[in-house]
């Protein structure tokens, strides 16, 4: 049994889903389910076949198709109006179907797919009109499809736009490598070290509510949680791709100073892949100005697409300031 490569309605998916060198890269799929890259060849269309008879017919079939009949169409070759070469894996076709006496379905599949595959590339009605539809369809192991019709009788037209051959074949010399990119972010030792002030933070009501705007700022740059009903402040941190977070130092203040708030901290990531955790708890006391040092277990990404950080303070009581935060970091 050969390969069954590829059979496929409309060749603008199959395209979108392959590497794209000249006019396109696809894969070529066995029975395995393994696949090879594939380059589409385009031709000047010509016709493989057209089953009716008289001046219009084109190949070795000038009959219709029967119910339940199979008809082999060669195409590695000169057929028809088509030359082929054997190198093709699979060819792109415009096929049409003419004359139908029945409702039935086409389908178009490599000669040697068993079993015949449970798919239709064509629709049509009793006696409607010709039916057109792109085809791209994988040749057998000998350079051959093949046709099934379901029900009634219909001739087939089929048409060859393009073919696809593996893409080492034709594929030119790559190109020379090149120049190496500029050299990646440092820090020092002790590692790099970001500032920030309370007015970086975004200000997040209750339930995620965005306020028009913050509660408010003090004359020390502090971003002022006035009400209560776990407010938040929200600071995304602009570090560059590639930072691992080594520390995080959080500054606060409480104008009611002895109040148990039970504030929380947090370092987090946006998709959701990190956190790291400090809470004073229930029933104890911030000193009036203060400083929350967050604890970060590993392993922990370093910032990218997939972990872009942002610290977290979520209080539940009135006159809670998030005054900034310091952020050490190094590139591994």
């Amino acid at each position: 049994m050969g390969e069954f490569r590829f059979v496929h309605v409309g060749i603008a998916a199959f395209l979108a889903a392959g590497v794209v060198t000249a006019v396109g890269i696809a894969p070529s799929f066995g029975v395995s389910g393994s696949g090879t890259a594939s380059s589409y060849v385009p031709v000047v269309p010509c016709r493989l076949a057209d089953t009716r008879p008289g001046d219009v017919n084109v190949g070795q079939r000038s009959t219709p198709l029967g119910v339940a009949e199979s008809v082999v169409f060669a195409v590695w070759g000169t057929n028809g109006g088509c030359t082929i070469p054997t190198s093709a894996t699979a060819i792109v076709t415009n096929v049409t179907a003419v004359n139908p006496t029945a409702s039935s379905y086409v389908t178009i599949y490599p000669s040697d797919a068993v079993p015949r595959p449970v798919a239709s590339n064509l629709n049509v009605v009793a006696n409607g009109p010709p039916i057109p539809n792109q085809v791209t369809v994988g040749l057998s192991a000998s350079g051959e499809i093949s046709a099934y019709n379901n029900g009634g009788t219909l001739d087939l037209v089929i048409d060859i736009v393009g073919y696809y051959q593996p893409a080492s074949i034709g594929v030119g010399t790559p190109g020379p490598p090149g120049p190496p990119g500029p050299a990646g972010p440092t820090c020092p030792a002790a590692g790099c070290t970001a500032f920030y002030m309370g007015t970086d933070a975004h200000n997040l009501g209750v339930n995620g509510f965005t306020g028009a705007t913050p509660d408010g700022y003090t004359v020390n740059r502090c971003l002022l949680l006035q009400n209560s009903g776990s407010k938040k402040a929200i600071l995304p941190l602009d570090l560059l791709g590639g930072a691992r977070v080594t520390s995080v130092t959080i500054f606060y203040s409480d104008a009611a100073a002895g109040t148990a708030n039970n504030t929380q901290y947090y370092l987090k990531s946006f998709d959701g892949l990190f956190t790291a955790f400090r809470s004073n708890g229930a029933g104890t006391a911030d000193t009036e100005d203060g400083v929350a040092t967050l604890p970060l277990l590993s392993p922990r990404p370093n910032q990218g697409r997939t972990a872009q950080y942002f610290v977290e303070m979520i209080v539940n009581s009135t006159d809670q300031q998030f005054c900034g935060a310091e952020v050490n970091y190094t590139f591994p």
